[in-house]
């Protein structure tokens, strides 16, 4: 059996789910329509290793704008791989946002966060893909593959640490980063390759949450959101601005026309005067890359968080990597049994023995990948579960989730489910 990190948290997450969309058929299903939100992540992702392969190919530890370009280019392109498949999709509005908030988390990352990871770690790897074999006295062995997003060492102190790069609606709280899948299995993924890495270097881009805009929503962040003057049309980053001199503002009077109130001018934010809407950027005659120009770094400095890297105690690593081996030989032995009931089924004529063998599979899938999701409205991260129609759904669906064309196989190791639990 294949394994990875992602199927590791499907499992606890929802182990239904996970037998759906990561071993249905040998292989898992895929939403037939891909989900736009894990497409951003994605190509965040792709962005953000073409920047750190500039500079390791190069060597250079300065930003440098033409990287950000082109690592904003590829997170574009690759937008645009995964979401071909969406015909007619019925918000464009939203393809458009997300495309292009998908581009200014790569160029946020570019000024940010990458300058600060040169200064203090040299790049030795970028997504260099591992396995290990979770040997199983009692069943069939399981393949764990793992792919960090870089492997690093520390320049004073030799010592090697795992990157993961994170997409997030919110600030993440410390004790999320201590507790992080990503640090854990990666970090032990390395040390099985025989590089000791001694922990994770956690790297987070603030995207917003999604928020009520009308009849619809909006990413709440001013990397694809501006404020536009009604009255001159002039674009701005935020509806306030912060004075750094004495000035007046308030109601204006013939005595006071600049306003009656008096401000210190000690970095205090103010309403603009007049009236503003909120308006999005890709709408206006400006170029992402100037408009990121224009955002002050007050505001850029609330969108990225690079904390200290997380030291990993072996005790700690050892102790979920035996957890994390006894769910995988559960899951391999109930599927090996599932398999066997599937053959004969298929093999079967007489309908009394193939609906008891229905029952048994249906008694399996519900021992042993009982609908955890439930307890939190079938949701993950906010959106409907993948699989919830083949659970909820019209029985032809769970019938025949392929030919109900809701979902289509699995077509490679990760698929759409690569970085699934880095969305939040």
């Amino acid at each position: 059996m294949i394994s990875h990190r992602s199927k590791v948290v499907m499992a606890q997450q929802c182990p239904r789910m996970r037998y759906y969309l990561g071993e249905y058929e040998g292989s898992g299903l895929s939403p037939a329509e891909p989900s736009i939100f894990l497409a951003t992540g994605g190509a965040v992702h792709k962005g953000l290793a073409e920047i750190l392969n500039a500079y390791q190919q190069t060597g250079f530890r300065e930003y440098t704008p033409r990287f950000e370009d082109s690592a904003a280019q590829a997170a574009f392109e690759e937008f645009g791989i995964r979401t071909e498949s969406i015909a007619n999709f019925s918000n464009t509005s939203v393809w458009t946002e997300q495309i292009n908030l998908s581009e200014n988390l790569v160029r946020l990352a570019a000024r940010t966060i990458v300058p600060k990871l040169l200064e203090t770690y040299e790049i030795l790897e970028i997504e260099h893909s591992g396995m290990v074999t979770l040997e199983n006295p009692n069943g069939e062995d399981i393949e764990f593959h793992f792919t960090p997003d870089a492997l690093l060492r520390d320049r004073a102190s030799g010592r090697l640490f795992v990157l993961s790069w994170k997409t997030a609606s919110f600030l993440p709280r410390e004790e999320e980063t201590r507790v992080d899948l990503q640090g854990i299995t990666e970090t032990w993924g390395e040390q099985s390759r025989a590089n000791y890495a001694a922990g994770v270097q956690m790297a987070y881009l603030i995207k917003g949450p999604r928020v009520k805009f009308g009849d619809s929503k909006r990413q709440d962040s001013s990397l694809v959101w501006g404020w536009r003057s009604v009255e001159s049309g002039e674009l701005v980053p935020s509806y306030h601005w912060t004075c750094n001199a004495p000035h007046r503002y308030g109601r204006k009077t013939k005595n006071f026309p600049e306003g009656i109130l008096q401000c210190e001018g000690n970095g205090r934010k103010h309403e603009r005067p007049g009236e503003w809407e909120l308006a999005p950027v890709w709408n206006e005659y400006i170029s992402l890359r100037e408009w990121m120009d224009k955002i002050p770094e007050d505001i850029l400095n609330k969108l990225w968080v690079l904390p200290a890297p997380i030291i990993r105690r072996p005790s700690h690593i050892d102790s979920y990597i035996r957890q994390m081996r006894s769910q995988e030989f559960r899951i391999a032995d109930a599927l090996s049994r599932i398999k066997l009931i599937d053959e004969a089924i298929g093999s079967e004529t007489d309908p009394e023995i193939s609906g008891y063998l229905e029952n048994a599979k249906a008694e399996i899938l519900d021992e042993d990948f009982p609908q955890n999701g439930t307890a939190f409205g079938c949701k993950l991260f906010g959106s409907p579960c993948p699989a919830r129609e083949i659970c909820f759904g019209p029985s032809h669906i769970s019938a025949d989730p392929i030919g109900s064309g809701l979902y289509t196989k699995r077509d490679s190791l990760y698929g759409d489910l690569q970085g699934v639990e880095n969305e939040s």
